[in-house]
């Protein structure tokens, strides 16, 4: 069974995603890639 992550978790995992895009200039799953571990959730779970 899947884990579900809360609307909370989703909404700061995006929000950090977008704040790393623009703040080094990188693709969004870059930016996945380097939040997931502060997280502990995949770049995967946070792009969908």
């Amino acid at each position: 069974m899947a884990w579900k992550f809360s609307q909370v978790l989703k909404d700061r995992a995006v929000c950090l995603v977008f704040k790393h895009q623009e703040v080094h200039a990188c693709s969004r799953w870059s930016a996945a890639r380097a939040i997931n571990p502060k997280l502990g959730v995949s770049a995967h779970s946070i792009l969908e």
